[in-house]
């Protein structure tokens, strides 16, 4: 005769809805989240829909480490060098963050508690944007999702014929996003809904993964993106047609990492070439209006209205962005530099070295750096060595920075 638990299971019934009831009570006792007064909020790769890699938000350094959270894969044996290439995004006290691990995390940023965790099946290879009540992201597997950020419940996904290894674009009720297959599609943010899709058209027998991510001008309906053939194009947003196109990279023999990303600034675009050089095209008719070639640049911010800076592997440099004038050079102790941000008064370099303890040459492993300068001397005020190699870009927002490193370790300051 099988045994009766029903009158086992009464009490355990009572203490669960006692801390269900409990849970709701005291949820709703609690205060909200309160962004720091004067606070933006880091809402997507590289900032914002400008792709400008500048916060306004005040770093209090030297800084500290806060926590850190481990969200890398499992395995017994990696066959191929561990790499994190997802961008932290920062909005009201929370980190959204994609891993290889093939889940994204909602986190708190003052504690490193997981608010939660949604499992997508496939590698993120791309920073997920947070826009609204919405955080929204792409995976291995070509599909694009959009979560509800206080919960992580799904609301909507769309499938691409292609990998999206590009951090999608939200403007004026839409998301754009830019797969493998050289493809921009343009969806309603609220439903999913397909509105149209540009194919740039390019053939080739291999091309070049590019995790280039669409940018947008506030005030304009013009969206930009650079394809795999070496070709920046200026669509319109509405109707996705091409308005301008113009080819700045012919190959891409180099392993460097470089931002490929367009930067929107002053009526501007701004793209590295093939030659390392900073190229400024005019925003509605692609037309050549300045060059940056002092150095051999892989990354660049421009802060405030009239100054660039330029980071090369083993140097920054900072240029009056009309006359060209060099405002300041500083040399990067650590070097190969992996990416450059910007937040209040400083600028951040983010570099990979090989450290070898006491000197001994075979004993050397590689690590990371993270560095601040001052940004109107150049001079260096703030380091700290790192126990990974990083490639994601960093993110800085309510006066913390937060860094995914390659062994999947998520670090905040």
């Amino acid at each position: 005769m099988p045994k009766n638990f029903s009158k086992k299971r009464q009490p355990y019934l009572s203490v669960t809805l006692f801390s269900a009831l409990l849970a709701i009570f005291v949820s709703g006792c609690a205060p909200s989240y309160k962004t720091p007064e004067g606070s933006r909020p880091w809402s997507a790769y590289l900032y914002g829909g400008e792709r400008t890699n500048v916060s306004e938000d005040k770093i209090t350094l030297p800084a500290s480490i806060s926590w850190t959270k481990d969200v890398s894969p499992f395995t017994l044996y990696d066959k191929y060098e561990r790499q994190q290439l997802s961008s932290p995004a920062i909005v009201e006290g929370a980190i959204y963050v994609g891993s290889t691990n093939e889940r994204l995390y909602s986190i708190k940023l003052d504690s490193g508690n997981v608010n939660w965790r949604f499992y997508a099946g496939y590698p993120m290879e791309a920073a997920p944007t947070a826009a609204g009540g919405l955080v929204c992201f792409g995976a291995g597997d070509g599909i694009l999702r959009c979560l509800e950020r206080a919960t992580g419940k799904e609301t909507w996904s769309y499938q691409a014929k292609s990998e999206i290894i590009a951090s999608p674009l939200v403007k004026d009720g839409r998301i754009y996003v830019y797969s493998a297959d050289d493809k921009v599609t343009a969806l309603d943010i609220k439903t999913g809904e397909k509105l149209w899709s540009y194919v740039h058209g390019t053939y080739g027998a291999v091309a070049p993964r590019i995790n280039a991510a669409p940018a947008a001008a506030s005030g304009k309906n013009r969206i930009f993106q650079f394809f795999s053939d070496g070709a920046i194009v200026c669509l319109n947003a509405d109707s996705g047609k091409a308005v301008w196109s113009k080819k700045i990279v012919r190959s891409f023999d180099t392993a460097a990492k470089i931002r490929r990303t367009p930067l929107l600034h002053g009526g501007n675009v701004y793209m590295i070439d093939d030659a390392n050089i900073i190229l400024a095209l005019d925003q509605d008719t692609g037309e050549l209006t300045n060059i940056f070639n002092v150095i051999k640049a892989y990354d660049f911010v421009i802060t405030g209205k009239h100054s660039i800076v330029i980071a090369g592997l083993d140097q920054a440099v900072a240029l009056d962005l009309v006359t060209g004038a060099i405002l300041w050079k500083s040399e990067l102790k650590y070097n190969p530099m992996s990416s450059i941000f910007a937040a209040g008064d400083y600028l951040f370099t983010v570099s990979n070295y090989k450290y070898a303890p006491l000197g001994i040459s075979w004993l050397s492993r590689p690590k990371g750096y993270i560095q601040a300068l001052d940004l109107k001397t150049g001079e260096a005020v703030w380091g700290k060595r790192l126990d990974s190699v990083i490639t994601a870009n960093a993110s800085a927002s309510e006066g913390r920075i937060a860094l995914l490193m390659n062994d999947g370790h998520l670090q905040v300051f």
